[in-house]
């Protein structure tokens, strides 16, 4: 018996030929209509076919610093930054560090708009964070630390921290929701 299953391989080929030359239509015309009568059968999901977020349009959103940190104030405070400790406006703009900071002008505490989040003691760009979020959002079956440190241009080990801390909140929010009543699952 030859070795790595050589005659499986055989096998596999006999039956790939037999159904081509079976199933397989002989004239153009005839590959035609084939095409057409199996399409009609076929489905489309319209889940899989929705609209998304290309990567053209993702970096005219999301392609500086400035736009991801208006985008994450937007997000995070959508009606005006509030200090999280007495719950009041009354603050002011500190000026000169990379990310905008907000200081209470009763106790002078600051506070920042990563706090609280997985990015607050980050030294990554907040582009970084949100290329990392749109990789992970769009990657239909996962994507490795590898790859993921390659399209970010991060050390290996930034990138596995970043993948692991993205998976665990998507994870932690998931836990949130439990299912209740009658839940079908298609098989």
């Amino acid at each position: 018996m030859p070795r790595g299953g050589g005659w499986l391989m055989n096998v596999a080929r006999l039956v790939f030929c037999f159904l081509i030359t079976q199933l397989a239509p002989r004239s153009l015309n005839q590959r035609i209509d084939w095409y057409a009568d199996t399409s009609q059968d076929m489905v489309r999901n319209a889940i899989q076919f929705q609209k998304g977020l290309s990567l053209r349009e993702f970096l005219r959103r999301y392609g500086t610093e400035e736009q991801c940190e208006a985008a994450l104030e937007k997000m995070r405070c959508p009606g005006g930054f509030r200090y999280p400790r007495r719950d009041g406006h009354e603050h002011g703009l500190v000026y000169g560090r990379r990310l905008k900071r907000y200081q209470c002008r009763t106790c002078g505490h600051q506070a920042i708009l990563t706090a609280g989040t997985i990015m607050q003691v980050t030294k990554l760009p907040l582009t970084t964070w949100f290329q990392a979020f749109y990789l992970i959002g769009q990657a239909k079956n996962g994507i490795s630390s590898l790859v993921f440190s390659r399209h970010l241009d991060v050390k290996y080990d930034t990138a596995w921290l970043l993948h692991n801390k993205i998976l665990r909140a998507m994870a932690d929010r998931e836990d949130a929701y439990l299912l209740q009543g009658k839940i079908q699952i298609a098989g």
